[in-house]
């Protein structure tokens, strides 16, 4: 345990200053905040060919020989198995990590090299955790290349082992490579204001072979008619069409929060899988409740900040009598659209209810808490940032003026509509 405050002593302090910089600058004026919400699109486009990506980090390199041998990138998400005699000299194999522009794409692709063709095939596999199937699941994730047209091709031979959370595929060939989400529920979660409407959709971008999940050898693209039935649980109204589907909210924020919002999708063999999108209703502002407790309110009257680098959210809590509320940070543009998990570092999440307390997105053995945030809304286009957030669990350290800090932990959730900072 020793270790655990030594390593968490640095993360205290900076807690505490995040903390009294938040109670200095948080107003609780009660802030009204009326102004309707532009919904925007909730398909993404799906561009038959995409630019390639651009390096991302330092990449990395290894001599294999005729004799073969197996390659794993650091962060052990990518690993290559080189069977004896599939090159004939010692050759020299990059690996770089770049952005990735394949539809429905998780985490960075790669770009392999040597481009030359193998005389026996290669085994390519990506390592995925539980972050890569938000709005997904482990048996839709799917592995693509880039062709020399930019096209993103399904890759054939594909083997997928959801029980020890990887993809593989044999190729002859390198290019750049992505994992990717072959089926995509759209917003796995938003924030709708009471009355309004959103739409959500099925995305699929694979034909698959008979009854599995296995792709077919071709383009990725939009495909069609994998609903087979849309549920709501909660108030409101939906109207199912197809892969699509409108949810209306009802006129007050109502008293189960969220509605959660089901696409039953046409069963495949001997799986049936059910994809849930959980919406919030809430106006402009920032909410969030510890262990499923009443929901609090914070605003920013400044917005969300962004300084080229982070953006930010100080939000005052307007439910506590307390001069307390949320601190949220994290790393990217207003373009950003995607589900981040919670690192050691950025993005971060901080809420101090009183001077000697704080609810922290890391845990006492040194990891990250589960979960992290989703932006469903995030276009530099429209004025509102439209996110959700969870922690299960998170840690909450209070530090009394006298004697040792004590540890718990508790489960938090959360949802904002913000407004960007001009």
């Amino acid at each position: 345990m020793q270790g655990d405050f030594a390593f968490l002593s640095q993360r205290i302090w900076m807690a505490l200053l995040v903390l009294t910089l938040l109670a200095a600058g948080c107003s609780k004026s009660g802030t009204t905040h009326d102004t309707p919400v532009p919904e925007g699109p909730a398909v993404p486009e799906v561009p038959e060919t995409t630019p390639p990506g651009t390096p991302v980090g330092m990449a990395e390199q290894v001599v294999v020989g005729p004799e073969g041998g197996i390659v794993t990138t650091a962060d052990d998400r990518l690993q290559l198995v080189f069977p004896a005699g599939a090159v004939q000299t010692a050759t020299t194999v990059t690996i770089q990590p770049i952005t990735n522009n394949c539809p429905g794409a998780t985490g960075n692709a790669y770009r392999i090299t040597p481009h030359i063709n193998f005389a026996k095939p290669v085994t390519l596999g990506f390592s995925y955790g539980d972050s890569d199937y938000v709005a997904s699941f482990p048996a839709a994730l799917t592995i693509a290349y880039q062709d020399d047209q930019g096209r993103w091709q399904a890759a054939p031979n594909m083997v997928k082992d959801t029980a020890n959370k990887k993809v593989w595929v044999t190729t002859d060939h390198f290019s750049d490579w992505s994992l990717y989400k072959a089926i995509e529920l759209i917003p796995y979660s938003t924030v709708v204001e009471p009355g309004q409407s959103v739409a959500l959709h099925l995305l699929q971008l694979n034909e698959f072979k008979n009854d599995s999940l296995l792709p077919l050898p071709e383009p990725v693209k939009k495909r069609g008619g994998m609903v087979q039935e849309w549920k709501l649980a909660g108030e409101g109204a939906l109207q199912p069409k197809g892969d699509e589907a409108t949810y209306t909210a009802p006129g007050a924020i109502p008293a189960k929060n969220p509605v959660a919002v089901s696409a039953v999708l046409k069963p495949r063999g001997n799986w049936q899988v059910t994809l849930v999108s959980n919406i919030y209703i809430g106006n402009e502002g920032l909410y969030f409740r510890i262990d499923n407790g009443p929901w609090m309110y914070c605003v920013d009257d400044d917005g969300i900040f962004f300084d080229g680098y982070f953006n930010t959210i100080t939000a005052a809590n307007l439910s506590t009598e307390e001069n307390d509320g949320v601190t949220i940070r994290w790393v990217g543009t207003r373009t950003l659209h995607s589900y981040m998990p919670w690192r050691l570092t950025w993005p971060y999440f901080l809420y101090g209810p009183n001077p000697i307390t704080n609810y922290m997105h890391i845990l006492q053995n040194g990891q990250p808490s589960p979960g992290g945030i989703y932006l469903h809304h995030g276009m530099q286009s429209l004025p509102y940032a439209i996110g959700t957030f969870y922690l299960r669990p998170a840690l909450k350290i209070t530090i009394p003026p006298q004697g040792a800090p004590t540890y718990s932990t508790h489960n938090i959730e959360g949802y904002f509509r913000l407004k960007w900072k001009n």
